[in-house]
């Protein structure tokens, strides 16, 4: 398996949204595992997502794409990979919600989208979809919920949204940083912590932030969940473009 870090990237009217955070963080995810990090510059990049989607024929609204780097001989290479159309233009609430299963398993540089992640979360949509579910989450050895899939996960209780700290295995994302963003927006507390699995009875909502923007999943494990904080967080979910 061919080793790299990679990112969804949002567009729209062929632009990346964040493009400029997502790149930091791939290149902190660089440094950290290799030591290095690519040398293209954010405008660099721009241009060749524009291109890339131009190139495709990709409609002029919203479309995913995914940038990966990779090193090959002592040298990185950048690449751009599955360019999506998608029926929102920038980040919506996902109105599909659906049954989860949850898979325990502990991923290697668990901070960072990786070729490891990538491989856990095609195992994991497998996993589901052989259940009868439409995704699945993710709790580490630790016994917390931590994401589903490469995306990252967001609990609710008492009208208080909880993620894991990154210091505890949670997940450094573009995708995170805009629910803190959202949820400041909203005026809505979001806390770091534990969210231990043990606790699923005690959980009223959850929610996932996806490259498209968030979800709320309507069940898992024979409970049904509430989507009260979900919708209260759709009214704002506009302004992060």
């Amino acid at each position: 398996m061919s080793l790299y870090l990679y990112a969804i990237v949002n567009t729209l009217n062929h632009k990346p949204l964040h493009l400029a955070e997502q790149i930091d963080y791939l290149w902190q995810g660089a440094m950290a595992l290799y030591g290095s990090a690519p040398h293209e510059s954010t405008e660099e990049v721009e241009q060749m997502i524009a291109d890339r989607l131009a190139e495709e024929r990709m409609p002029r609204g919203g479309n995913l794409i995914e940038l990966r780097i990779e090193q090959r001989g002592g040298r990185w290479s950048l690449s751009l990979h599955n360019p999506t159309t998608t029926i929102y233009d920038g980040y919506a609430y996902l109105s599909l919600r659906p049954e989860a299963v949850i898979i325990n398993h502990e991923l290697p540089f668990s901070r960072w989208r990786t070729a490891c992640s990538a491989l856990t979360t095609e195992f994991g949509a497998e996993f589901a979809e052989r259940q009868g579910a439409g995704l699945a989450l993710r709790a580490d050895r630790n016994g917390n919920l931590v994401s589903a899939g490469d995306n990252p996960l967001f609990l609710v209780r008492n009208g208080r949204v909880y993620t894991l700290p990154v210091e505890q295995g949670g997940r450094h994302s573009v995708e995170r940083d805009l629910m803190f963003r959202l949820c400041s927006l909203a005026g809505v507390e979001i806390v770091e912590s534990e969210t231990p699995l043990d606790h699923l009875d005690e959980w009223e909502e959850i929610i996932i932030f996806e490259p498209s923007g968030i979800r709320s999943v309507g069940s898992c494990s024979g409970r049904t969940f509430d989507y009260s904080i979900a919708l209260r967080l759709e009214r704002h979910i506009g302004k992060l473009l």
